[in-house]
């Protein structure tokens, strides 16, 4: 069953449901120009924010600002008693903004989920698997085994050309500050 609560601040104007739907209220306003208009109820229909959360926009006092729905219901639905930041869906999907899905968090707690839900994925590749590396681990161990200082052929220069890479990465190779899991 759906239920409808007055969007705090904007009491009067707008409701926000625990099935993630947002409506104007039936409403008279009196313009500028002294004549009453009239405003249907309606429901309103959501905008992506460009990273695939659903918003809308209210209006009060002439002024436009726009919101998160999941931030919406759950202000209106889900007690926050120790006062988390931020708005967890529990099943991962940001269309899904019913007051059930969603969950208090910190931002800590957000990313956790994130990663235990497969939503996000470790960023930090090493080696090879990094699609920034030029190198391959191959590569690596030959730079160190045959890493000859100042050397014309072994040497941080000669390596460098080689293999199409900065002095200070093969410097950064040869002590061990990258490329640490290759011996």
């Amino acid at each position: 069953m759906e239920i409808w609560k007055d969007v705090a601040g904007y009491e009067g104007l707008y409701q926000v449901s625990n099935n993630g739907r947002v409506k104007s209220l039936l409403r008279t306003n009196t313009g500028s120009d002294g004549l009453n208009r009239t405003f249907k109820e309606k429901i309103l229909k959501p905008v992506h924010d460009g990273k695939g959360y659903f918003q809308v926009c209210l209006c009060r006092n002439g002024k436009a600002k726009m919101f998160l729905i999941h931030r919406l219901v759950s202000l209106a639905f889900n007690p926050n008693p120790y006062n988390k930041p931020e708005v967890n869906h529990k099943d991962g999907d940001k269309a899904h903004n019913y007051a059930s899905n969603l969950e208090w968090n910190t931002g800590s707690e957000n990313i956790k989920h994130a990663f235990d839900t497969g939503l996000m994925k470790p960023t930090k590749l090493i080696g090879e698997e990094n699609p920034s590396s030029k190198l391959t681990e191959k590569e690596v161990r030959y730079i160190r085994e045959n890493y000859i200082p100042r050397d014309k052929e072994f040497g941080t220069e000669a390596l460098r050309k080689r293999f199409g890479v900065s002095q200070q990465c093969i410097s950064k190779i040869v002590n061990f500050k990258v490329w640490k899991n290759v011996i």
